[in-house]
């Protein structure tokens, strides 16, 4: 019979078997937590563990105005970009998102891509 629980660090290593993947075991766990992640037992064995990290993805916000954006629009985007930049480095990030607005050109001097669905993902 099988069961799903929470995830655990502890089932992963004993799936994987190998303690130098402790790590990685943890930051599933961190990053998922108990309602983004699980360990998958059949017969009191894990089997399988499994999740989304949440940690590692950024969702990029902005906020200017019309007079602002147009006396100021090389020195926002400067700024902007090696703010962002640091950012990504000090929070670990592996990929930015932002949904579509006006600022279209920011986002691509971001180094943003647009996807069909109109969502602008950077990895």
């Amino acid at each position: 019979m099988t069961e799903i629980k929470p995830y655990n660090p502890d089932d992963a290593i004993k799936l994987c078997g190998d303690e130098s993947k402790r790590e990685a075991a943890n930051l599933n766990q961190v990053a998922g937590g108990d309602k983004g992640s699980f360990t998958l037992f059949l017969d009191k064995k894990p089997i399988a563990c499994g999740g989304i990290r949440i940690y590692g993805v950024g969702e990029l916000w902005m906020i200017t105005n019309d007079e602002n954006r147009k006396a100021h629009i090389h020195s926002i985007y400067r700024a902007s970009k090696g703010q962002i930049d640091l950012m990504i480095r000090e929070n670990h990030l592996w990929r930015i998102m932002a949904e579509r607005n006006e600022s279209d050109a920011w986002l691509k001097h971001l180094g943003f891509i647009e996807s069909e669905k109109k969502l602008y993902t950077r990895s």
